[in-house]
């Protein structure tokens, strides 16, 4: 069964990042003057005849109630926020080296990194998450809200590593992953980012960048200032170098993914050779609390993976391809439920079943 989660996927790895919208759009609730707008969204009414200019308005008439209006970013009031680590599998710890626990609160300038078999999911103030893969490294550059407006301003700076994002569907919000290779900052979806070196197993020397789209639609930037945004459409992907860009299809979910019918700790799950993969990730999730926690990822060139190490219970595992350009595919996610093997003995005891009638023919 391939199950195609509304997901939007992108992986980016290195190059250094765009400029932004240098102003937001609010609008004028009913009765709002211009003081009071600039109040609610820059702490100080003031600014009201500036916001007018910007928008050339005849203050003697005011806008309407409804009216757009444009705000240039430099003017918004900020006020610092805090995110949340949800949970930590393995090695996780602060830029110091210092073990982070569950509940963590994180803080601007804060850096967040994983082990290797290190796995963390963080909550920002709006909703959204971030899970960080094994390896992975990221700072808390911005983590503000604007004013009395409702918007949460998010921007991340993923120095290694892959991480996941879940982003609350909200148009007043931004939230933004830098890297080395690009910017991506997408609203409402769920995407992956990741940073790579060019080289595989090289901890110096240039990266690249990755864009992979399930759904919806992603911009991407390179720092170069003639170059111009790319689009990415949901099944395709993008390889960033500093040579340029250059998009392909993304793989198909690999399938069907055989379930044994009693899935033991001893049996395998098995999927058939996928077209263009030179390898596949597998990731295991279980219910936690209700919640589903994923573990860490792992990569094979097999195309099974066995559940040995998974206690009795309920999990769910997806699988995606990867091609030789190093994008990854679509997930292809199954249910399994791992029970407890059968007993030898009520095998003997059925063998004896089926050889007592030969015995007497």
């Amino acid at each position: 069964m391939h199950n195609r989660n509304p997901w939007l996927l992108i992986i980016i790895l290195g190059i250094a990042m765009p400029a932004f919208a240098s102003e937001w759009t609010f609008t004028l609730r009913p009765g709002e003057t211009m003081e009071q707008l600039a109040e609610r969204c820059c702490g100080d009414a003031t600014l009201g005849d500036q916001i007018s200019k910007f928008n050339n308005i005849d203050q003697r008439v005011g806008p309407p109630a409804g009216s757009r209006l444009r705000i240039p970013v430099p003017l918004l009031q900020r006020q610092p926020l805090a995110a949340t680590l949800v949970y930590a599998v393995g090695l996780v710890t602060d830029g110091n080296g210092l073990p982070l626990k569950s509940g963590a609160s994180l803080s601007m300038g804060q850096k967040l990194q994983t082990g290797s078999g290190g796995l963390a999911l963080v909550r920002f103030a709006d909703d959204s998450t971030l899970q960080l893969g094994n390896d992975a490294q990221v700072e808390f550059d911005t983590l503000s809200a604007y004013g009395d407006t409702g918007m949460v301003d998010t921007l991340v700076h993923l120095q290694r590593g892959r991480v996941e994002l879940r982003v609350i569907k909200q148009s007043s919000n931004r939230l933004r992953i830098e890297t080395p290779s690009g910017i991506a900052a997408v609203r409402g979806t769920t995407f992956r980012v990741a940073v790579e070196p060019v080289i595989a197993n090289r901890l110096s020397g240039p990266s690249r960048g990755l864009v992979e789209t399930t759904t919806g639609l992603v911009g991407f930037s390179q720092p170069i200032a003639s170059a111009n945004e790319t689009s990415v459409e949901a099944g395709y992907g993008l390889v960033a170098s500093a040579s340029g860009v250059a998009k392909e299809a993304l793989l198909q979910p690999p399938g069907p993914v055989a379930v044994p019918a009693l899935p033991t700790p001893k049996e395998q799950l098995r999927w058939p050779k996928l077209q263009g993969a030179q390898g596949y990730q597998v990731q295991v999730g279980q219910d936690v609390a209700g919640k589903l926690q994923w573990r860490p990822s792992v990569k094979t060139n097999k195309r099974a993976f066995s559940l040995q190490g998974l206690a009795i219970g309920d999990y769910q595992v997806r699988v995606r391809g990867i091609a030789a350009s190093g994008l990854h595919g679509m997930d292809t996610t199954v249910p399994v439920s791992v029970t407890e093997p059968e007993p030898q003995e009520n095998r003997w005891w059925l063998l004896g079943l089926l050889t007592v009638p030969l015995l007497l023919i």
